[in-house]
């Protein structure tokens, strides 16, 4: 299947990278319609494995998988949100520290 799929991670970041780089003075203004064909195949401890069918492989229709994402870049509200989150839960953690192994 190596020759057949490219990780979807991957095609992902090249696909923003390559958008952001193209953009020259231009800013996204929406987020990026993708409509991938994919394989998607079980693997050991339960994960699924999505390679993103390359150009020009010969694959069985039943073995396909049409998968739609959209990617754009993330406003600053949704970025201080996740600051606040994670911070929160820095604090949770520390306070449950201290409660088992004391304030030293």
């Amino acid at each position: 299947m190596s020759n057949i799929g490219s990780p979807i991670k991957g095609f992902i970041e090249q696909t923003k990278n390559q958008a952001i780089a193209g953009l020259g003075d231009w800013e996204l203004k929406a987020p990026i319609e993708l409509e991938l064909n994919a394989i998607v195949s079980g693997k050991v401890g339960g994960e699924m494995d999505i390679q993103v069918i390359n150009f020009g492989a010969k694959v069985e229709a039943k073995q396909r998988q049409k998968i739609k994402i959209s990617i754009g870049p993330k406003d600053e509200a949704e970025q201080e949100e996740r600051k606040a989150r994670i911070a929160k839960a820095k604090v949770i953690q520390s306070r449950a520290y201290e409660a088992v192994f004391g304030n030293n």
